[in-house]
């Protein structure tokens, strides 16, 4: 390209100098363009150094500019980098508890349960109480009569009555104790 450009300014000045002698003054022609040439050319020169300096400065101000920007990138990198650690540990910590939680459930699940269980066998228990004492109650009238026991008056009939009923309840009261000791131990208390 430049070569084609010197070609053109070689072409142009021998034509300029061809018409000059045409015109009779190529001597005063030449001296004149050649000032005239140096002129612009050192004008021109100087006005492409400023452009290169102010291209240069603002090559380094674009420089700059980057650096501050790969810096910052940097930066935002190693935040994003954090956020996504404490991410993962927020999410380990979350499937950990939902884990415990689990645990916990089953856990409280079997002894509500056990709580059902206890609560039924003692029901259970105690009426299971209450009926063998009614059969032992009838049993002892059943021996007593079966064995023509002799009872001197009514009114020792009616006190032997007495005391048999306030003996199987006594023993009621008893079981009933019992019953809830057991449901109280199942449920913590002494």
């Amino acid at each position: 390209m430049q070569r084609s450009d010197d070609h053109h300014k070689s072409r142009d000045k021998d034509k300029d100098q061809a018409l000059k002698k045409v015109n009779g003054s190529s001597n005063f022609s030449d001296r004149n363009s050649r000032e005239l040439s140096s002129d612009s050319s050192d004008d021109g020169h100087d006005e492409v150094e400023k452009q290169l300096e102010i291209s240069n400065q603002q090559l380094e101000e674009l420089q700059k500019q980057i650096s501050q920007m790969e810096g910052l990138a940097e930066e935002k990198r190693q935040f994003a980098t954090k956020l996504q650690e404490k991410s993962q540990k927020l999410e380990d910590a979350l499937t950990a508890a939902k884990k415990l939680s689990s645990q916990r459930q089953m856990q409280l699940t079997k002894l509500h349960r056990c709580f059902l269980h206890v609560k039924d066998y003692s029901e259970r228990l105690k009426s299971s109480e209450q009926e063998l004492q009614v059969t032992l109650f009838t049993l002892f009238i059943k021996f007593l009569i079966r064995y023509d026991v002799i009872l001197f008056s009514c009114s020792n009939l009616h006190y032997l009555v007495e005391s048999l009923v306030d003996a199987t309840m006594i023993e009621v009261d008893v079981g009933k104790d019992v019953g809830f000791k057991v449901l109280g131990l199942t449920n913590g208390s002494t």
